[in-house]
């Protein structure tokens, strides 16, 4: 398993994971793909609603979620992987998103002044680490996002991710990763200095989409789209993971 600040690195660095990233987890599996794209609404919504100015996003990979979000001033992008920064820049440009600006750099220590940003996007890397770091995490941004200014990022719902798990048969992860329920991860963010604006469910009926996917689009790809769908209006109960919306006190 990997683990730690440089634990965590290591895979995201060969050219073999960056290459397919996006495919093996959001483009051959319909239900990863389905999930990609209510992220995707989910970034376009909480971004242009916010008429942002100057725009970070820290672990950006390979722009898999980057490319769906603009600022007014500036847009940046920092990422440890050399291998992800390639795939990031070719994916801007094949969207018409080249305005961003791609730098390789340290998350734990962001090369931006102070009040720097009004808004912060990061997914797919804290939940990737145990409580020290990520509060470590959590600070740094606070010290790059201006007062007031906004942090998105993706929590994983700890009741359906275990039951996943169960379904799935996995007992052990290739990498660490933290769930969390509604109530443990306020209580966190509020210890970083965090107040929960928002909390936008993703597969928010989990079940009966897991269901959907794995069955009913075997027989019925259309048809599964319609009800997966139709499913994200239902009032959430045990959403697989929230992108939550969170503001700097």
């Amino acid at each position: 398993m990997f683990s730690g600040r440089e634990g965590v690195k290591k895979p995201y660095e060969g050219d073999d994971l960056a290459e397919d990233y996006i495919q093996s987890r959001y483009g051959r599996d319909p239900f990863g793909r389905a999930l990609h794209e209510r992220q995707a609404r989910i970034v376009r919504k909480a971004v242009s609603r916010r008429q942002v100015q100057r725009l970070l996003e820290i672990a950006t990979g390979p722009a898999r979620l980057t490319v769906y979000a603009t600022a007014t001033k500036l847009a940046c992008g920092v990422e440890q992987s050399a291998a992800m920064l390639r795939l990031a820049k070719a994916r801007l440009v094949e969207f018409g998103a080249d305005d961003w600006r791609l730098m390789r750099g340290d998350a734990f220590s962001l090369p931006f002044s102070e009040d720097a940003f009004d808004f912060v996007m990061c997914f797919k890397l804290i939940r990737h680490f145990a409580r020290d770091n990520r509060l470590a995490l959590l600070a740094e941004i606070r010290r790059v996002l201006r007062p007031g200014g906004y942090l998105l990022l993706d929590v994983a719902n700890e009741p359906a991710t275990r039951w996943l798990h169960a379904k799935l048969g996995v007992t052990e992860q290739w990498i660490d990763d933290y769930w969390f329920t509604a109530g443990t991860f306020r209580a966190e963010m509020g210890d970083a200095g965090f107040r929960v604006d928002t909390m936008y469910p993703v597969h928010p009926a989990f079940r009966l989409q897991y269901y959907t996917w794995t069955r009913l689009w075997r027989r019925l790809p259309l048809a599964a789209q319609v009800v997966s769908r139709a499913l994200e209006v239902v009032t959430p109960r045990e959403p697989l993971e929230w992108m939550t919306l969170c503001a700097r006190e």
